[in-house]
């Protein structure tokens, strides 16, 4: 058994091939076989089956990793395979939307290069941009923080003449209704933290000190007088006499016993 394919290929090739399977006496054999494509990792990629008295056709992946590939075909008793390379491309695809640059790996091999982006307007920027991107990866650039200053700029990429057109941009700088508004907020917002000082402030005046409304200086009407403390005892108890205070007091109710 025979396989023929070609040598290289690039990454969304389609390779093409031929099985040949032979008797004794030298003559094809149709017959169906297995066919089986192992990728540069040796990791099965693609199997299919196919007829040994037709042409086959395997499509690469656009992102088949680059190295040695094999290709190998098996029957109920025989097996044969055949080597091929894939090759390194290196591609980047690059669009614009609105005010977004969006750039695609479709190599299959690590993008490392910057890319150097002219924006066009009253002030030209000239930006570059370092990448890091594997197969298939894509990055979005939002050019609105790439300016100062809002306006209409043209886009161009170094080395990628397909992409131009024009973006108004916002830019990172406030226009002067920006300007306007936030002041606005910032004045609002310095008023509301006033108005709340002030009004601790008032509480605070207001609050009387701790324990203040217990607090009283005692006079000499505070005092409690022992006619008062006569009364109620005699009033709890009429029939205690209460003594008198002096001497005078006490002669007297000598003189009526």
């Amino acid at each position: 058994m025979g396989l023929e394919i070609g040598e290289n290929y690039a990454p969304g090739d389609v390779v093409k091939g031929n099985i040949k399977l032979y008797d004794q006496a030298g003559d094809l054999i149709d017959e169906e076989v297995v066919v089986e494509l192992y990728n540069s990792e040796e990791n099965i990629d693609y199997t299919r089956v196919v007829s040994t008295t037709k042409e086959f056709e395997i499509p690469l992946d656009s992102f088949s990793a680059p190295g040695g590939w094999t290709l190998r075909a098996k029957s109920a008793a025989l097996e044969t395979k055949s080597n091929f390379n894939v090759g390194e491309l290196r591609k980047l695809d690059l669009w614009l939307d609105e005010d977004n640059l969006f750039v695609q790996n479709t190599g299959n091999v690590d993008y490392l290069d910057p890319i150097q982006i002219l924006l066009d307007g009253d002030n030209d920027v000239n930006v570059v941009k370092k990448t890091s991107l594997k197969p298939n990866q894509t990055i979005i650039l939002d050019l609105n923080k790439e300016v100062d200053y809002a306006g209409e700029y043209g886009v161009s990429v170094n080395g990628f003449p397909s992409i131009t057109g024009t973006v108004v941009l916002e830019g990172k700088s406030l226009s002067g209704s920006s300007y306007l508004g936030w002041g606005a907020l910032t004045f609002v917002f310095l008023f509301f933290i006033y108005m709340v000082m002030r009004k601790g402030k008032s509480f605070v005046r207001r609050r009387p000190k701790s324990g203040g409304n217990l607090e009283r200086k005692t006079t000499k009407a505070d005092g409690i007088k022992q006619e008062d403390i006569d009364h109620l005892v005699n009033k709890a108890n009429p029939e205690r006499k209460v003594e008198a205070k002096d001497s005078k007091d006490k002669s007297m109710f000598k003189l009526f016993e």
